[in-house]
């Protein structure tokens, strides 16, 4: 008997929260329902994960694996001072979901200098609008 009556509940729990998740689901706002809202994000400067170099990003944001350049100094700047090269600089453009909003961008600047065989100085500059 207690089996059943367990069996009955557990089956009760799953169906009730199969229901909630549809009931949830189907309230999500569309584009068109937005219109005129302000939908903030509200996390604390979420730009700063968005991958700025096309090359590192189109591998995955394998940044931190890959030689020294002029992108280096976001993924790992300590990898600056390994640069076969004396300075590099790097400068990108990347349109965020232009598919939903046509005027945001990422702009990314940056560069560095090598002082000495084993000491780098780097700087760099992002802009997201």
């Amino acid at each position: 008997m207690q089996k059943r009556i367990f069996g009955t509940f557990g089956a009760g729990v799953i169906l009730s929260s199969t229901a909630l998740a549809q009931t949830t689901a189907s309230k999500q706002l569309t584009t068109q329902e937005l219109s005129g809202r302000v939908n903030t994000i509200t996390t604390a400067v979420p730009f700063l994960m968005i991958c700025p170099d096309s090359k590192q990003g189109g591998m995955g944001e394998v940044g931190v694996a890959t030689p020294a350049d002029g992108n280096s100094i976001h993924w790992n700047s300590a990898k600056l001072a390994f640069a076969e090269k004396k300075s590099g600089a790097a400068i990108s453009v990347t349109p965020w979901l232009k598919q939903l909003v046509p005027d945001i961008y990422l702009y990314y600047v940056s560069g560095y200098s090598k002082i000495s065989k084993t000491q780098a100085v780097g700087a760099s500059l992002r802009y997201f609008s």
